[in-house]
């Protein structure tokens, strides 16, 4: 059985040699990892990797042959085979794919192979998850899509509001509170001063902390929220100028 499918993969790659049309030559590298994958032997599956790259190399330029006949794109056939990779791999390869597109000017199709690479890119940070990795992870998550974006800088506003506001009796002063006059009702006040100093576009510091834990939470809080809007600013410099 074995010296069968061998055969018949040496077959292909002859045939491969031939082939001038790119449409042809992932064609034919599909066919040698539909041996591959099919023949349930442990070498000859994990030898696809390179064979996965091929195929994706050659059917993104097979566009270019076709004058760019987006409509024959066909996202689910990648991404079926990158998922039977391992997490480390279905990375490598999504980058790759995502890379290859944009060499070839079709940006827009690529938005679905990188919201699969946020998601690989989560999962294999928490396959390995330790107190190193867990700020990694949470703003992998922050970052994940447009909503988590937009919860994630919510809740950053909320969690801000929060804690910026009067200690109770009793409770530590973590923070000396410099209000900027906004409105006269004091949460809305409150609310815009917050705003004010995640931006940090106050001339005199809305908070200043008052102990080492305040500090903490100031800087966490702060750089949560500045990776947070440079990344999605960087992502839409990339869009539009074609990066």
């Amino acid at each position: 059985m074995k010296e069968q499918i061998l055969k018949l993969i040496e077959l292909e790659n002859t045939r491969f040699e031939g082939l001038t049309k790119e449409r042809e030559r992932a064609e034919s590298i599909n066919n040698i990892i539909q041996l591959k994958l099919h023949s349930k032997i442990p070498e000859l599956k994990a030898d696809t990797y390179i064979d996965a790259k091929n195929f994706i190399y050659h059917y993104i330029l097979s566009l270019k042959e076709r004058q760019f006949n987006y409509d024959e794109f066909d996202e689910n056939c990648l991404h079926a085979l990158i998922n039977h990779f391992e997490v480390e791999e279905r990375c490598s390869l999504l980058n790759f794919t995502i890379t290859t597109i944009q060499s070839q000017h079709l940006p827009e199709k690529a938005e679905s192979f990188k919201n699969s690479l946020n998601q690989q890119e989560l999962h294999k940070e928490w396959k390995s998850l330790n107190w190193r990795n867990i700020f990694t992870i949470v703003f992998k998550a922050s970052v994940y899509n447009n909503y988590t974006i937009v919860l994630s800088l919510l809740i950053c506003f909320l969690f801000s509001f929060i804690i910026y506001l009067p200690a109770p009796t009793g409770w530590p002063v973590l923070f000396n509170i410099h209000y900027h006059k906004i409105s006269d009702n004091f949460m809305i006040n409150h609310a815009g001063n917050v705003l004010l100093g995640l931006f940090d576009l106050q001339q005199d510091k809305f908070v200043l902390p008052l102990s080492f834990w305040g500090s903490i939470l100031l800087i966490f809080m702060r750089c949560f929220f500045l990776l947070i809007i440079v990344n999605v600013f960087i992502e839409q410099i990339k869009q539009r100028f074609k990066f």
